[in-house]
Formats: C-alpha cells, structure tokens, sequence
C-alpha cells in the first residue's frame, strides 16, 4: 500500500509542477504546494484529490472505456451526423462546459472540431494540462485508486 501512495504522490507533485510552469513561478501555487507538506492534509481536499485520481482512471484508462462511451458517445454521435464532412469541420467551434479532465474535449479535437474547454475547479485545470501537455505516450503512469 505503501509503494502505491508514494507512486501517486510522484504523479502528484508531476501535476503541480506542471500547473507551476503553466501559471509561472511567481504563482502561488509552489506557495500552497509547499504549505500543504508541512501540514497533514484535512479530510475535504483528501476527498477531492481521490476523486481527480478516480477521475484520471475514468477519462485516461482502458479500464475507464466504457463508462467514458456510456457519457460522451451520444454527443459524439449527434455532432458527427450533423457536421459529416470532417474537413469542414474546424469551422464549428464547440463549447464543453464543466470540462473536467478534458477527455472529451480531446475526443472532439480529434474528430476535428475546434473546441474551447471550460472547468472551474483549479485541481481539474492542473490536472488536465497536465495530462494533455505532458503526457505524451499511453501507459506513462499507473494510478493505484
């Protein structure tokens, strides 16, 4: 058990640096980062960061393909019917709001729509660039959730 929350907590700070070279050094996020390893972490941000680790499973994983086909396949399927022709489509731009981990504005990316993400939670947002920004290869990390 050990092994594995010294795993995540690698991915972890990966993630913060990440969100420290997005926002810059001057961003009070090494702040906060620092802050919170001096102190035991309360039971709300705990939930929260087991939640994203859940959440990076259910978008990023081959474990997580069949919940992310039961959420986002029928929105898939409506913008391929109405927009057919794939080389037209980077003139219809889609808005994802509640963006989350940013799956299916990446899936919709793909399919060659232009589309602009909207998440309000900061740890969504860290998170999100990091996995779209430095992931850059399958199987790169193995959560344990």
């Amino acid at each position: 058990m050990k092994e594995c929350i010294v795993h995540n907590q690698k991915v972890l700070k990966e993630i913060i640096e990440c969100g420290i070279n997005m926002f810059g050094d001057d961003f009070a996020l090494r702040a906060a980062a620092q802050m919170t390893q001096l102190r035991p972490s309360n039971d709300h941000y705990m939930s929260k960061v087991k939640s994203t680790l859940k959440q990076i499973v259910r978008d990023w994983s081959s474990e997580g393909e069949a919940e992310r086909e039961s959420c986002y396949s029928e929105t898939m399927r409506i913008l391929r019917e109405r927009f057919p022709d794939k080389q037209t489509r980077s003139d219809i731009e889609v808005l994802v709001p509640g963006a989350g981990l940013g799956r299916l504005v990446w899936e919709l990316v793909t399919e060659g729509f232009s589309v602009q993400g909207n998440e309000f939670s900061i740890l969504m947002l860290l998170t999100s660039n990091f996995i779209l920004n430095k992931c850059k290869e399958v199987f790169l990390f193995n959560l344990q959730t």
